[in-house]
């Protein structure tokens, strides 16, 4: 296969977007399509040694897995290894259990199912996950277990010359599955690897047309070449995590790096722009600056209360290349030479390695106390200790609080679901036969805590609650989101039900409200109070057929009390954690709010006083944490405040959430 230095500047192409894209640097929303573009690389150039084995006589099995041990293997353990060695000094308990599972998947090439069962990609949870990236590897393994054998069956049985066919054909299955998926099973068709088969597989046709020649010849190749990088380059601009992923969306930067493979040359403006020597440098180490990036991110998140300045993920990003170098001269290059390791030590060492990390993997994540003992809670005195078990609770809140899937809290009328499902309508008008009225809430992940806190606050016993994640009844800052919101399904009911829900209530978070979103330090950090106008509207569309309430945000802490050192007090920590702006941001969003409730005749209240809550003073409650992140409550908050909440509402004349009308 002849060496082409702008594959090496397309590999530079992809990993540079990724890394920046987790840094969280403006205008690499878009930066995980660089994943993509390994992809395809990949599949052409492992079709094209597959191709050369073949026609040459040598295919091997066995041979071909030894080039994957020496190419992957090597510099993963380094790497694994030094993530294993500092997580106990920034982890939890419960965190290093969960690390180290995710060491055993990565071990066992299935990180990518264990990240699906666990992690939304694009969650502010996955940014401290340190092998998140490794799902991509586990995708490519997994098809490196099919494909070398089916083309070998494909050429063994005569089908060579139908090779393309083949290929185009899987690719195209592939592709209307990733289509077909993109929505209804995002988690599933992201790191599925039958949904990323089409990426490798378009590599693989680019092969079967060049063979590992040189870039092809033609009239248009130069400028095909240009349109392949301003494609990958757009995707990298636009895209954005909101986009359901992989899909046609993907279409762009994958046609965009088969198109550079094929016709980029170092004749014309785009091969040479790939083979700048310093393009060709960074795609050298391109695999090791990928495999570090995210440890040391996730590293620098955990060991912070908030999200590092974009200062520091820049420096870290900075430090990927040497430390990228010295795991490619010192451990990419030495075992690939095979002078000097043999077919059997190589696959001794792998197995060593891989037989390593799923042992420690599977020991620390089920050994029973094995975590805490690793974790620096082994040093803590009694005080600590109960701070941590408090910290501890806080995750099982919030996996108990944010269901990932719909749920019926019970078989009767207190029902809490993301999205209406099927047959919703009547089951309302079951429970209004039943018990009267019921009360509606919506909103996104702050209309989740409000369900919450009516439903162990209060009475009622027909309470719904139609709140997801992420979604707002205005317009979204950073893009649509990345799944159903509830808001029209809301209209819907209130129009098809009006005899049987008695009020909606609606309440959002402030940061939404403002450009910085999570990072929101203060009123002036691009407020945006139109939006407020925007969600009266929709609440007006809504009173014409139910009443509704507009609540004001809730207080946020600004800080993760997870985070929290239990050497140290909580209450003191929070204090000097919480940002002043905070307030103040959500001083002027409850202003917005009412005035464009009072605009459209809609009623509005404010959340914070009913729940007579402030930051940073209600961190804590009898010793234990209010807050389960940031801005959401945990179980004691919620208990607490719903109690306040329910009372105060009743006091407003909005008794129907206390009792039975």
């Amino acid at each position: 296969m002849q060496y082409r230095p702008e594959i090496d500047g397309l590999r530079t192409l992809a990993v540079v977007p990724v890394v920046l894209f987790h840094a969280g640097l403006a205008g690499f929303q878009g930066g995980f399509v660089g994943v993509d573009v390994f992809f395809v690389i990949s599949g052409y150039l492992i079709t094209v040694i597959l191709l050369e084995d073949l026609e040459r006589g040598r295919f091997s099995v066995l041979g071909f897995y030894e080039r994957r041990a020496r190419r992957i293997l090597p510099a993963l353990g380094v790497v694994v290894a030094a993530a294993a060695l500092a997580a106990p000094f920034v982890m939890r308990p419960d965190q290093l259990a969960q690390f180290a599972q995710s060491v055993a998947a990565t071990a066992l090439f299935a990180a990518n199912a264990f990240f699906w069962w666990t992690t939304d990609y694009f969650g502010g949870a996955a940014e401290e996950k340190p092998l998140l990236h490794m799902w991509s590897l586990a995708v490519e393994e997994q098809f490196y277990v099919v494909f070398p054998l089916a083309l070998w069956l494909l050429w063994r049985t005569g089908r060579r010359d139908r090779l393309a066919a083949w290929f185009a054909a899987a690719a195209l299955l592939s592709f209307g599955l990733a289509e077909g998926m993109s929505r209804a099973w995002p988690l599933e068709n992201f790191y599925g690897p039958a949904t990323r088969a089409w990426e490798l597989l378009a590599g693989s046709l680019v092969a079967l047309r060049l063979r590992g020649a040189a870039p092809e010849r033609s009239a248009l190749g130069g400028a095909l070449a240009a349109a392949g990088l301003a494609m990958i380059v757009a995707s990298v601009a636009l895209v954005g995590p909101a986009a359901p992923y992989p899909s046609l969306w993907t279409v762009p930067a994958v046609l965009g790096t088969a198109l550079t493979i094929r016709y980029a040359r170092t004749d014309g403006a785009a091969g040479r722009l790939l083979a700048l020597r310093p393009m060709v440098f960074v795609g050298l180490l391109s695999y090791s600056i990928y495999l570090w990036h995210q440890p040391l991110f996730a590293f620098a998140r955990l060991g912070s209360l908030r999200e590092p300045g974009i200062g520091t993920l820049l420096a870290l990003s900075a430090l990927c290349v040497p430390l990228a170098w010295i795991s490619w001269r010192y451990v990419e290059r030495p075992f690939r030479d095979r002078a000097r390791i043999g077919r059997r030590a190589i696959f001794a060492l792998s197995v060593a390695t891989l037989g390593a990390m799923t042992a420690v993997g599977v020991g620390v994540a089920k050994g029973p106390g094995v975590a805490e003992a690793l974790s620096w809670t082994a040093r803590l005195d009694a005080a600590g200790a109960a701070r941590m078990e408090d910290q501890a609770r806080l995750a099982a809140d919030h996996l108990a609080i944010v269901a990932e899937s719909d749920l019926a809290r019970d078989p009767g009328c207190r029902l809490l679901f993301q999205t209406a499902p099927e047959g919703l309508e009547a089951r309302i008008e079951a429970c209004a036969a039943r018990h009267g009225p019921g009360v509606l809430v919506t909103g996104g992940s702050h209309g989740i805590d409000l369900y919450r806190m009516l439903e162990r606050g209060g009475d009622a016993p027909f309470l719904i609650g139609l709140a997801r994640g992420w979604c707002r009844a205005h317009r979204a800052l950073e893009g649509p989101p990345p799944h159903e919101c509830p808001y029209d399904a809301v209209l819907r009911l209130a129009r098809a039900r009006p005899d049987a829900l008695s009020l909606v209530i609606y309440t959002q978070a402030a940061h939404p409200m403002f450009e910085a979103g999570r990072g929101l330090t203060g009123p002036g950090d691009g407020f945006h109070p139109e939006l407020a106008d925007e969600a009266a509207a929709w609440a007006a569309e809504v009173a014409r057929a139910v009443p509704v309430l507009i609540l004001g945000p809730q207080p946020m802490l600004g800080a993760d009390p997870r985070k929290f050192d239990p050497r140290d007090d909580f209450a003191a920590q929070a204090a000097r954690s919480w940002l002043p702006g905070i307030a103040a941001a959500e001083a002027a969003m409850a202003a917005a709010q009412k005035a464009a409730a009072e605009r459209v005749g809609v009623p509005w209240l404010s959340k914070a006083a009913l729940m007579g809550a402030s930051a940073p003073r209600d961190a804590l409650i009898d010793g234990r944490l209010a807050y389960r992140d940031q801005d959401h409550l945990s179980l004691t908050g919620i208990d607490r405040f719903g109690r306040r909440l329910v009372e105060g509402l009743a006091a407003q004349g909005y008794g129907q959430v206390a009792a039975p009308r």
